[in-house]
């Protein structure tokens, strides 16, 4: 029965897409023309939420020591004051946030748990520790969203008012709202994403790979991303990448030292194995729906397996689908997760609507956003799973579905984006006697 629907409704798309190529011949400027109007309603009614998002990011500004920015401003102060060879010495850290609280008493207080932040996420902030909390999150909040804007409108399909629609749209969920207004560095890295996708589409493979590196800074949610470029077949990408990684792997040993490596990775033991502490969804976490060591590490293996095959079987239909299973298959596999971690599942449908090998692909980036919407503070405990099942089917689904034949992106495909329509033009041998 299920197949028969899925027949019928691949069916009904497969006729809506003719139709609309027999408008586009005979009525092009009447459909640019509905395009348009239809865009900026979407835009108006978006708009609306997209700047409740902005304004309660800037009411939360106010009490900038409650955020995770000033927690990556206290990891860079202890590494200062008592050396980056104790930078995850909890007496150290509690000193810290003392006199932060001391210094800061009017400007919210700082959320305790041990650091599981990166050297190199310690040391990108040390410019910030010479200026005064308020000031360094503003400066802070600009690159964010600079940089998630870069992001956005690098990788969201279509033109540039689609583009626009996109980035009103992406700012509606309240994951996204908790990513911006935290400070999560998750916005760089989608925007090392993006000038990773681009640099891939330019032929600059090498360029690629290092645009990469900041995965560095908060690698569990991201491991996959180069290793699932490997499978697919970017040599010269993962190359670059672990080249560059490799010479930050050997700063940060030769900075925190053998002891604080190992103290580093314990912490990351320890943040798995007390979720509570962390504050960690047990809706969408893959490995916290299992109770034993064993369902954990075979649950990783599978998902991590299965990203590996997609980026393979893609490694001929360019670097979309490769680059969003990896940023899928990351966020099955780490080791914990929080709500605003998932702002990474965004540039992983816009490269899956990009790669268009499906029709049914729309249907389920069109359904996930909606779940992403209603994952709010209290819809998380009712859609939090369905998140996950989110994660799982947009990995699956390009597994089971395969690369498309013929190529990705012609006229009605960038049409259905919102791309500017362009008439083709008339051979000369149909334009004589015309005159």
């Amino acid at each position: 029965m299920m197949l028969a629907a899925s027949r019928r409704a691949s069916e009904w798309f497969d006729i809506l897409v003719t139709r609309e190529a027999e408008l586009l011949k005979q009525h092009p400027v009447l459909l640019r023309r509905f395009r348009v109007i239809l865009l900026l309603v979407t835009l108006i009614v978006a708009s609306r939420f997209a700047l409740g998002t902005l304004w309660q990011w800037a009411l939360v500004s106010q009490h900038p020591l409650s955020l995770d920015f000033s927690i990556y401003r206290a990891s860079a102060i202890q590494g200062m004051q008592f050396g980056w060879n104790h930078l995850y010495d909890l007496d150290a850290q509690r000193r810290v946030y003392d006199n932060q609280a001391r210094e800061y008493p009017s400007l919210g207080t700082m959320l305790w748990a041990p650091n599981v932040y990166t050297p190199p996420m310690s040391w990108l902030v040390v410019p910030f520790t010479f200026l005064p909390v308020l000031s360094g999150y503003l400066i802070w909040s600009i690159l964010i969203f600079a940089t998630t804007a870069f992001a956005v409108l690098t990788l969201a399909p279509g033109s540039l008012l689609a583009k626009v629609v996109q980035l009103a749209l992406f700012l509606c969920p309240e994951l996204v709202l908790l990513s911006l207004q935290e400070g999560q560095v998750t916005s760089f890295q989608i925007a090392a994403i993006a000038a990773c996708w681009l640099l891939l589409k330019r032929g600059h493979d090498t360029w690629a790979g290092l645009a990469l590196v900041p995965l560095v800074l908060k690698p569990t949610t991201l491991l996959l991303v180069p290793v699932t470029l490997l499978a697919a077949g970017r040599l010269r990408v993962f190359s670059a990448w672990l080249i560059a990684t490799g010479v930050i792997g050997l700063a940060v040993l030769a900075t925190i030292g053998i002891d604080g490596t190992v103290a580093y990775i314990h912490r990351i033991q320890y943040a798995s194995s007390n979720p509570t502490e962390y504050l960690l969804g047990p809706w969408y976490n893959l490995t916290l729906h299992f109770s034993t060591r064993l369902g954990r590490l075979s649950a990783e293996v599978l998902a991590g397996a299965l990203t590996l095959w997609v980026g393979w079987r893609y490694r001929n239909a360019g670097p979309e689908i490769p680059l969003a299973a990896g940023l899928v298959g990351s966020l099955l596999v780490a080791s914990y997760l929080h709500l605003n971690d998932l702002l990474t599942l965004f540039p992983a449908g816009w490269l899956i609507l990009r790669a268009n090998i499906n029709w049914s692909l729309w249907v389920l980036v069109a359904g996930g956003y909606l779940i992403t919407v209603l994952s709010n503070g209290a819809g998380i405990f009712h859609w939090g799973e369905g998140l996950l099942l989110l994660e799982i089917a947009l990995l699956v689904a390009p597994a089971v579905l395969g690369p498309s034949e013929g190529p990705v992106g012609g006229p009605q495909q960038r049409a259905r984006f919102g791309a500017p329509l362009r008439l083709e033009p008339v051979p000369a041998a149909q334009t004589q006697g015309r005159e």
